[in-house]
């Protein structure tokens, strides 16, 4: 189709691009370069080729997608049956591909699928690159939105491209308790073979926050930095707060962006962990990833001194357990072990080896 890697030396520096016809393809290589320089050159190649895959398809369909992008006043992004059909086309080989993008149509036994680690990266690593680019190129109303529904979308068609999981009936349900199985049976779809999937606190949401307050602490007070976590929510409170020209409700809306950094040295550090972007974009992060998991909105908190700040992320409402529940749960499990441990003391009282001790507890 014209697109191809080549690569070339920079003021002594070696880079991987992606061009067509002797042209560098714009926004491959600047996601690359903004937002995979710090990994090797190897493994930028790997996301370039990627990349030669989904502008190759892009071609096939006559997708103008950066046109759709820039469109105003509204966006118009990729479909549920593009993104099917290139889906399809990511489990071919790259010789397979380039055969049916020039009209070729091999036989259907000429058809050569790669592994599924393989079929797996190419799509989270396209993924992304239109996560970057709706959000780069999207119209403010709708991009957060469509970076959300592409995500999810393509999440669930990784998912749904493995081999599936083996049925069973709710009577093999083994090692449940009964409160377990009435809450697995409460978020299992009776319309479709698919469960509702959530975490009690998103794991890139623990990340930012974590990370957020390593970046914005001020190693000259020496209180730490304290995460707590109870039944209801996690907590992570640093000090000092934020800068007294960003305002709270800016905070609590993700739009806090300040020019000022406490902590130059630190960013760079993180940056090269790729933990952070030096962007002001962890607290939208947090924001998007707690409503992606159907979680409550988390809770920025400082005072008017901005003497701290105190992210709250609450838990998931499918992990809190009513108070009936939670002591169903409890007086099962105390009268097993007080059972057992009375099974115990009882045959302490007399000499048994290990096999005779073991008898004795299970009977």
């Amino acid at each position: 189709m014209g697109h191809q890697i080549i690569e070339i030396r920079s003021h002594g520096a070696r880079r991987k691009v992606l061009v067509q016809e002797c042209i560098p393809v714009y926004y491959p290589n600047l996601y690359v370069t903004l937002e995979q320089s710090g990994r090797a050159l190897n493994t930028q190649q790997k996301y370039l080729e990627h990349m030669r895959l989904f502008e190759d398809f892009l071609e096939y369909e006559s997708i103008s997608l950066i046109i759709r992008l820039e469109e105003r006043p509204q966006s118009r992004y990729l479909t549920d049956s593009e993104i099917s059909r290139f889906v399809a086309d990511a489990a071919l080989y790259k010789i397979t591909l380039d055969k049916k993008y020039t009209g070729v149509r091999p036989l259907p036994t000429a058809y050569r699928t790669v592994s599924r680690i393989h079929a797996q990266q190419r799509l989270e690593a396209v993924r992304d690159y239109l996560n970057f680019l709706y959000d780069k190129l999207g119209d403010e109303a709708t991009r957060d939105a469509a970076v959300d529904y592409v995500e999810r979308r393509f999440n669930r068609k990784i998912k749904a491209a493995k081999p599936s999981w083996k049925k069973s009936k709710n009577e093999g349900m083994k090692g449940l308790t009964n409160q377990e199985r009435d809450r697995l049976l409460e978020v299992m779809h009776p319309d479709r073979a698919e469960a509702e999937r959530f975490w009690n606190f998103p794991y890139a949401a623990i990340e930012e926050t974590v990370v957020n307050a390593v970046y914005h602490r001020s190693y000259e007070i020496r209180e730490p930095i304290e995460i707590r976590i109870d039944k209801h929510e996690l907590l992570v409170l640093s000090f000092p707060g934020p800068d007294r020209s960003i305002k709270l409700a800016d905070l609590q809306q993700g739009r806090a962006v300040s020019s000022r950094y406490r902590n130059r040295r630190i960013v760079e550090f993180l940056k090269e962990l790729d933990l952070t972007e030096g962007r002001s974009t962890g607290l939208p992060k947090i924001l998007r990833v707690m409503q992606r998991n159907g979680s409550p909105a988390p809770v920025f908190e400082t005072d008017d001194e901005r003497s701290y700040f105190l992210i709250r992320l609450p838990m998931h409402a499918g992990f809190v357990a009513s108070e009936s529940e939670a002591s169903a749960i409890s007086a099962e499990a105390t009268e097993q072990v007080t059972h057992q441990v009375k099974a115990l003391l009882l045959a302490c009282l007399n000499d048994m080896n290990r096999a005779e001790l073991m008898q004795a507890v299970l009977a």
